[in-house]
């Protein structure tokens, strides 16, 4: 899983009982992974290092402009909704292409 590599302690938070976006059998969906990866992101206690910021905002502008719409919906909503505002959003937002910026844009509280 990219995630996981990008965020190693991603993969406990994966495993753990209370991620209600994996079945029992292991199985999930693209919305799932995103979902459970957004909560992870914006809980981390410090910055993430600038090559995983760089990753994942690689990860993410690939993504989002996929032919797959499950992909590109998956991290839209998934995702850059889900972090818009905050810390992390901001720390990712330089790195993001228009396409994703424009989504987490939409969704940032109004100031």
């Amino acid at each position: 899983m990219e995630l996981a590599a990008l965020f190693p302690s991603f993969q406990e938070a994966w495993d753990s009982e209370a991620n209600c976006n994996r079945n029992e059998d292991g199985s999930f969906n693209l919305a799932g992974l995103w979902a459970e990866f957004s909560d992870y992101f914006i809980a981390q206690p410090t910055t993430p290092t600038p090559v995983q910021l760089q990753e994942l905002a690689g990860l993410v502008n690939r993504r989002i402009a996929s032919d797959s719409n499950d992909e590109s919906s998956s991290v839209s909503t998934c995702f850059l909704e889900n972090v818009a505002g905050s810390i992390r959003a901001n720390e990712l937002k330089a790195l993001l292409g228009t396409q994703a910026l424009a989504v987490i844009n939409k969704w940032e509280p109004a100031r």
